[in-house]
């Protein structure tokens, strides 16, 4: 192996080992509604118990972005359930996936941060975005009706 690839994988390994350490800090406080899960971000009181969003994540969707580099860098977008977005992307330098994490709320906390630097570095990987309804559409996200929109008008 040369270096850069034990570098890598000896990194994926430390990195995982760290993120798991702080899932498993995080994780009673996301069920007993003190922390956002989505942004960890902390939550209004009373504390209820339970998976809950803050404000600003409400109205957010969970967009999976994933890149690879050959001949630039090739961004394709995925929803929760792996269904493809229309919407690919190619740049020219890494500094535009930074932007693109950094603008999709994506780099939430230190750890997103690193990961994304080894992805990266080893050439391939992805990141989630929670993006605006306006940032979904421009990938090809399909918004669902507003809750006005599907009550029928009686004749």
């Amino acid at each position: 192996m040369n270096e850069r690839t034990l570098r890598l994988t000896f990194g994926r390994y430390m990195l995982a080992a760290r993120t798991s350490q702080s899932a498993a800090k995080t994780a009673p406080r996301i069920r007993a509604g003190v922390i956002c899960h989505s942004c960890r971000g902390p939550l209004p009181q009373p504390h209820t118990p339970g998976r809950k969003c803050c404000e600003s994540c409400t109205n957010r969707h969970h967009v999976r972005m994933t890149f690879h580099h050959f001949h630039g860098w090739h961004c394709r977008f995925f929803s929760k359930s792996w269904k493809i977005f229309p919407k690919r992307i190619i740049f020219r330098d890494s500094a535009s996936i930074w932007e693109t994490a950094r603008r999709g709320n994506g780099l939430i906390d230190a750890a997103a941060r690193e990961c994304l630097q080894m992805a990266i570095e080893l050439g391939r990987g992805g990141i989630m975005l929670r993006l605006t309804n306006e940032q979904f559409q421009a990938i090809g996200g399909v918004l669902p009706p507003a809750p006005d929109a599907l009550k029928t008008p009686r004749s």
